[in-house]
């Protein structure tokens, strides 16, 4: 599953529409498709938005792949230098 797929999927797992999640981060309905169609990549502050309102973890978005493996570094455009770096945003994304 790509990461797109995932983002769907979990859209898809709250009930939601995409022009509603759009609503919420401030974007455009196509937005959001194209996220979802891998054309292109949420920031870090939606992904940090899209984690909270999927009940899922910045970690869960950026480096799982519903195959059970881990997403290689080079799969997504977001990288975080090391593993302190991720945690200090998952703890406070506002440091």
């Amino acid at each position: 599953m790509t990461y797109g797929q995932g983002l769907s999927h979990w859209r898809r797992n709250m009930n939601l529409r995409q022009w509603e999640v759009a609503e919420t981060l401030h974007v455009t309905r196509q937005t959001i498709s194209n996220w979802e169609n891998d054309v292109s990549y949420p920031d870090l502050g939606s992904l940090f938005i899209l984690s909270k309102k999927y009940h899922i973890s910045v970690n869960d978005i950026l480096g799982q792949d519903y195959d059970g493996g881990g997403a290689s570094r080079t799969d997504f455009p977001v990288a975080f230098k090391t593993k302190r770096d991720l945690f200090q945003f998952e703890t406070d994304p506002f440091c």
